[in-house]
């Protein structure tokens, strides 16, 4: 029998290209190859060729191709255990200590991983021995994290007998394929850390293989070849026919199988050029729909009419299609395509047959287990079944949705015998999604073959319960996508659904950082006739939380307020405690971000009490409005909301056992993105409130990790600022007097402000008009901003960033972040006199919060500065600064940590007096302080001013 494969490679033109990477293969040395083209030029069979020729010779050791598209997630980790179940578990035990004993060292140094790097090497060259190791590894240009391309570096360092031959899409040919994908561009990136990296290239050589497309002469032969291995003598000759191929396929081996296969089996040699232009349309804007838009639309409408008369079918003739075509039919609907579900529907087919299928449909769709085709390939599919009847459309619907269901049941076997931080549970989580939209998208279809008026309430609430799961798992993307399906059969829906449905859009907008659509939909909703006072609250109750989202709490709260208690146009849902449940939480976290902890503490322990009421009555899913895993996962937001309460006061073991309780229901529930992110970020913050930077450290790096997987904006900024945060707080450790410390100093604090710069374009939308849409992080990262400009003596920086904070905090009603600023600026001038009758005018427009007393405090302090440098002033001046710890403690968001900041700060100032004005100044310090408040946690460090040299800064 012919080996199809290599012939084809033979005649693919490769020969000099698989004779270049042969030869790097058996030299002595160590290789790393680039292999490089656009989309469908064979980049993944060079590869497969390759492991094909060396995977049976002794003298190599070759694993499977490793697949970024296969993984995505934690790559590294993926290639390191691909690489070690190749080469052997027993050869790097000392690597699995290594990262064992360094568990602890919570820092991610440099050093550290040099270590762990290390072992691993020692593990890798004593494993490969004597043999050559042959690395592959495809789909590159999407590995968009420049981190890893850096560890990744570090790991290839100290390897021997080992040739990377890295593929990614990257060429030199066609600048206008490189303008459409910025992939392209990236991979120049990629190239020149290696190429830059000069203790890499004393170990590799490093080099480039481009592979080319095909041309005119390359195409017929293929096309004879194609005919021999079909056992078809007789072959096109025409050279127009071959330039056609030429154009359609731009030579691409991947165009050019799918097209050869029916062209030759078709046998259209009378008049071949006519066929091809007819027949092979669809190819060609596939093609067009990939590189090409206008020239698609400006052709679609010929196209249309040409595929009606070539492509349609009717019920008679679905048996007489192609293999392919009826592949394409249901990879239409399913998404999802293997040979199990092939021969499921079509009997037993040849491994010839199904490597005709891979091609046809796109390589890499079966691979990769599923497909998202594009707007104008789905309309070009869709010619295929406009002349089948609703009887046949039906059949196929169902047979989908039961090839599905088999599909669905594997997954969900498959994800019980995961654990939470396996590394397939987020790939296999996504392709559920995949399987539930497409069930969806197929009973949306089905009810309108029925011609029903509108959906099934049975369809609808389907698409209810899937959003809610969808948004409360911090997949918006996905619950985005369930509205976006929902809204394509809009028609079908009754008023009040429509209602609901415009609500859900609203929703999965604001999560998706659209705050300003979403308001822009409610609001016109709000003006709708006929809205049922359930409809309006509903409609509030988004519309406070996308106010939310904006940073107007002010407004948000007054919404929310008006939900839970009733307004002139609805009754409350107070007693409703379904309703109840979701609406506390909202303003338990609304008062929260306002400051106001003692009622956001109140809202949030109500919120944990009626979910326990709700649950322990064990209610059927039917019964509730949202899924049990919702109520469940409410709560656990409610214990995180907590947790940051508990930190801001000081209490941080509290903190940290309440986000442990928040951490045992997300396990339960398996949610994925809450685990790595949400409570690693409050488990850091809380670390670093308390000063244990090492452990706060590590939980950052964590939510880091999951930052990357699945980007949100908002989320990202907030983890951005508390890393900046720590930086801060971090940088204070070191003396500006001492040369090295002092760099160490400026090199965290240009590290926290980079992320505070960052984060505040961040906060823009992506109109013209550059809109700031997250407004209480973009005050945030000003506040954060001022600071370490300050530390970096930057004075006329950190006024001008101070008088931006208040102008927009004062715009969006943010009284903290208001307050903040004034107290910066008193602290910028030296002067507090001009600020108090401020800080009282804004006080009585908002009210008093703990928070206040916190800016009070460093009000005072400054003011006792201020006294100190003054003559016969020093008692008053000691006086004070003993109102202002008082003041901050009362705050409690300092917490212990910062007081000690605060008390080595005056300590500094103490140890610059002689022994007796020392000691006098002292003794009136702790006295005014034990008047005021109880000193029994600091008394150690306030005694310590005095007594301990170490305690000096």
């Amino acid at each position: 029998m012919i080996n199809s494969s290599l012939q084809l490679e033979k005649f693919l033109g490769r020969v000099e290209e698989l004779d270049t990477v042969s030869e790097a293969i058996g030299r002595a040395t160590n290789d790393i190859i680039f292999l490089t083209g656009f989309g469908g030029i064979g980049k993944t069979n060079f590869l497969q060729e390759i492991r094909l020729r060396y995977s049976d010779e002794s003298k190599y050791i070759v694993p499977d191709i490793i697949d970024y598209d296969d993984y995505m997630l934690d790559f590294e980790s993926v290639i390191k255990d691909e690489i070690i179940k190749k080469i052997g578990e027993k050869y790097f035990q000392k690597y699995y200590e290594e990262i064992k004993n360094k568990e602890s060292d919570i820092r991610i140094s440099q050093h550290r991983k040099k270590d762990i790097q290390a072992k691993f090497a020692e593990g890798f060259n004593s494993g490969v021995g004597d043999k050559k190791f042959v690395l592959l590894i495809d789909t590159l240009e999407k590995v968009t994290s420049l981190d890893f391309w850096d560890n990744f570096i570090g790991d290839l360092e100290g390897l021997e007998h080992c040739n990377v031959i890295l593929s990614g899409r990257g060429t030199r040919e066609n600048a206008n394929l490189q303008a459409l994908d910025k992939s392209y561009q990236y991979l120049d990136t990629i190239k020149e850390k290696f190429d830059t990296h000069q203790q890499l290239k004393t170990k590799f050589t490093i080099d480039s293989l481009e592979l080319e497309s095909f041309d005119e002469t390359m195409c017929k032969e293929y096309f004879e070849l194609k005919s021999k291995l079909l056992g078809i003598n007789d072959t096109i000759t025409s050279s127009d026919a071959f330039a056609c191929i030429e154009i359609l396929t731009n030579g691409r081996p991947i165009m050019l199988d799918a097209i050869t296969e029916l062209v030759v089996r078709d046998k259209h040699q009378d008049d071949p050029l006519k066929f091809l232009q007819e027949k092979f349309e669809l190819y060609d804007c596939i093609y067009l729909a990939r590189y090409d838009k206008e020239k698609l639309d400006n052709k679609k409408e010929e196209f249309e009419r040409r595929s009606i008369e070539h492509l349609n079918v009717g019920d008679n003739q679905f048996d007489t299609l192609s293999l392919e075509e009826k592949v394409v039919i249901y990879l239409h609907f399913i998404r999802f395509i293997n040979r199990k579900m092939i021969e499921e529907l079509f009997g037993a087919i040849s491994d010839e047959a199904f490597g005709r299928i891979q091609k046809f449909v796109y390589t890499k769709a079966l691979k990769f287990g599923y497909i998202t085709l594009h707007d104008k390939m789905e309309d070009l599919l869709q010619a295929y079944l406009l002349s089948f009847s609703n009887d046949f459309k039906l059949k196929i619907y169902q047979e989908a949705i039961g090839i599905i269901e088999k599909q669905l049941i594997v997954y969900r076997d498959k994800k019980k015998t995961l654990k939470v931080h396996d590394l397939d549970l987020k790939r296999i989580n996504r392709r559920i999604q995949i399987f539930q939209k497409d069930i969806m998208r197929l009973e949306f279809l089905i009810d309108e073959i029925k011609d029903e008026t509108q959906l099934q309430s049975k369809t609808f609430i389907k698409y209810e319960k899937k959003f809610n799961d969808a948004k409360f798992d911090k997949y918006r993307e996905f619950a985005l996508e369930l509205v976006w399906l929902a809204d394509e059969h809009g028609k079908y829906m009754s008023r009040e659904q429509k209602v609901q449905h415009a609500i859900y859009e609203a929703d999965a907008l604001t999560l998706n950082n659209a705050s300003k659509k979403a308001i822009d939909i409610l609001e016109k909703l709000k003006k709708e006739p006929d809205l049922t006072p359930e409809e309006l609250s509903d409609i509030d109750n988004t519309l406070a939380n996308s106010y939310g989202f904006m940073g107007d709490l002010q407004k948000a709260y007054k919404l929310q307020l008006g939900v839970y208690e009733g307004t002139s146009n609805y009754q409350g849902i107070k007693g409703d405690l379904q309703k109840e449940i979701f609406v506390q939480n909202h303003i338990g976290n609304l008062l929260l971000q306002m400051t106001k902890f003692h009622e956001a503490e109140q809202h949030l322990k109500q919120v944990i009490q009626n979910i326990k009421t709700l649950l322990k009555e064990n209610p059927k899913e039917e019964d509730l409005f949202q899924s049990i895993k919702s109520f469940s996962n409410l709560e656990a937001l409610a214990y995180s909301h907590l947790s940051s309460i508990y930190r801001f006061n000081g209490a941080y073991q509290k903190a940290l056992s309440t986000i442990d309780k928040a951490d045992e229901i997300w396990h339960e529930i398996k949610s994925i993105n809450n685990i790595n992110l949400t409570s690693n970020t409050r488990k850091g913050d809380a670390y670093r409130s308390e000063g244990q930077i090492l452990k706060s450290t590590m939980a950052f790096d964590s939510a880091k990790k999951e930052i990357k997987a699945n980007v949100n904006d908002k989320e990202e900024i907030d983890l951005n600022l508390s890393i900046a945060l720590q930086y801060l707080f971090e940088s204070q450790k070191y003396n500006r007097l001492d040369k090295e410390q002092n760099a160490k100093k400026e090199e965290l604090l240009d590290k926290a402000r980079t992320l505070c710069e960052e984060s505040l374009l961040d906060c823009y939308d992506e109109s013209d008009t550059k809109q700031i849409v997250l407004t209480r992080e973009y005050v945030e990262a000003n506040a954060y901003l001022t600071h370490i400009l300050l530390e970096q003596n930057k004075p006329q920086e950190a006024f001008e960033a101070t008088i931006h904070q208040y102008t927009i905090a004062k715009e969006r009603d943010i009284p903290f972040y208001m307050l903040d600023a004034i107290v910066s600026l008193a602290e910028m001038q030296k002067d507090t006199s001009n600020y108090y009758q401020d800080i009282e005018t804004i006080q009585k427009e908002y009210g008093e919060v703990p928070a206040y007393a916190l800016l009070l405090g460093r009000l005072e302090r400054f003011e006792a500065d201020r006294l100190f440098e003054k003559p016969n002033c020093l008692e008053e001046a000691f006086g004070l600064y003993a109102q202002a710890i008082a003041k901050i403690d009362l705050h409690g968001g300092y917490g212990q940590y910062h007081i000690r900041e605060e008390l080595k700060k005056i300590a500094h100032k103490l140890h610059t007096l002689n022994d007796d004005m020392k000691k006098s100044c002292f003794e009136i310090f702790k006295n005014r302080l034990i008047s005021i408040k109880d000193i029994e946690k600091y008394s150690k460090d306030v005694q310590g001013m005095l007594e301990d040299e170490e305690f000096e800064i």
